[in-house]
């Protein structure tokens, strides 16, 4: 079964999903890739979650949905295209243990061996919850299971 077949399988499910990235990096630094490990949902509303309920009254989202702020679904709750490019549209769950490792000449670094190589745009945010979904190249998902 392939990645996309198995993701359009799950409606709800709770899912271990692994996937990997090239990191942004400074001119000069050498390749560095993210590979991430997460618990997540997929085929599920967006406005049908609890905690979206709860942010819609609470203010801290808008009454209204406003839609996707780039791409468009392709297919539907499942798939966003965007420039030629294919994302799942996944959602972490609230107590997900999520691992990141971070690999430099296919050797495991840390974050800290990693940070003097990445972009601003790639430092861990302090303080920030966990997004409500996120989105994956359907490229960058090595299993999905």
């Amino acid at each position: 079964m392939t990645i996309l077949e198995t993701l359009t399988s799950k409606k709800g499910q709770f899912s271990r999903a692994i996937w990997h990235r090239a990191c942004k990096v400074r001119a000069g630094s050498p390749a560095i890739t993210k590979i991430t490990v997460a618990t997540v949902r997929a085929g599920i509303e967006y406005d049908n979650k609890a905690s979206v309920i709860e942010k819609r009254e609470n203010g801290e989202l808008p009454k209204e949905n406003a839609g996707l702020p780039w791409g468009e679904w392709e297919q539907y709750p499942y798939l966003i295209q965007h420039k030629g490019i294919r994302y799942a549209r996944l959602y972490p769950t609230a107590n997900s243990n999520t691992l990141v490792e971070y690999r430099m000449d296919n050797r495991v670094i840390t974050y800290d061996d990693a940070l003097p190589h990445l972009l601003a745009s790639e430092h861990k945010k302090t303080g920030s919850e966990k997004p409500e979904c996120i989105t994956v190249k359907l490229n960058d998902i090595i299993e999905l299971y």
